[in-house]
């Protein structure tokens, strides 16, 4: 319970157990509780102390994001008034937020390789375009797949993935989208101009190329390279398009090949 001065009247053993784990003297000033936890600066408008009950009131179902014991915690506030004093509620919704984020990424992320999947494309798009650097798309698809399918089953033919899946993932930057865009094929985004984005597809081929798969032997394969400054781009589809051009070119020329679209 909380007076018009932001002074607290009374408060009960879990909020005081939490003022001593984030180490702040808020047990008797909410405004103290709040400087403590509100590092993503939700409650910075509420400006003076006298306004802060209105901002608080204001935030009513907000969720507030901090961080105890190197961990992030959410707290979600509700606020109610009764006759002069303000009644102000924090509940844990920690489990929830990260089962939630959980879900999420799981939605993302292709059960089988561990790539992202087909719906993270847009969202990937969207942060490169923002960063206004240049945007790289590199398809990769695994030569003569079929053939490994058709002659050893399809478990083998999962194994081959999960491989080549992981030796992509062990060659690029932790801030490139891997993603499996469908059956053998994958693709790269990256922010990185052509010529980069040729050393990356050529790396990952030739890593590839290097290893000896179990009963299968050697797997290669083939890349096709779209690159523009993202300014440039009248549609995301398009780099996809002209990235796919290349990849039938060096399928074309022979396979276990890297092509970039001019």
């Amino acid at each position: 319970m909380v007076d018009g001065s932001g002074n607290i009247q009374m408060s009960n053993l879990a909020y005081k157990n939490l003022c001593m784990r984030i180490d702040c003297d808020g047990i008797d000033s909410i405004c103290s509780f709040i400087a403590a936890i509100d590092k993503k600066g939700a409650f910075r408008g509420s400006g003076s102390k006298n306004n802060l009950l209105k901002y608080l009131v204001q935030m009513d179902g907000e969720i507030v994001e901090f961080d105890l014991d190197g961990k992030t915690q959410y707290l979600e506030l509700h606020v109610r008034q009764i006759d002069d004093l303000h009644l102000l509620e924090f509940h844990d919704v920690t489990a929830f937020k990260n089962e939630a984020k959980e879900l999420e990424r799981e939605s993302l992320i292709d059960q089988l390789t561990n790539a992202y999947n087909r719906k993270i494309f847009k969202r990937a798009t969207a942060k490169i375009a923002k960063s206004g650097s240049s945007m790289c798309v590199i398809m990769i698809d695994i030569d003569h797949f079929k053939r490994v399918n058709d002659t050893f089953g399809h478990g083998v033919g999962d194994e081959v993935l999960k491989m080549v899946a992981k030796e992509i993932k062990n060659n690029i930057r932790s801030e490139d989208y891997f993603i499996r865009w469908g059956g053998e094929e994958f693709m790269l985004l990256s922010s990185t101009n052509r010529d980069s984005g040729y050393l990356i597809a050529e790396k990952i081929r030739k890593a590839i190329e290097s290893i000896d798969f179990e009963r299968v032997g050697k797997v290669t394969v083939s890349c096709g390279v779209s690159c523009k400054e993202t300014k440039a781009i009248d549609s995301f589809d398009k780099l996809v398009e002209e990235a796919d051009m290349a990849l039938y070119q060096a399928k074309k020329e022979g396979r276990n090949k890297v092509v970039c679209k001019s």
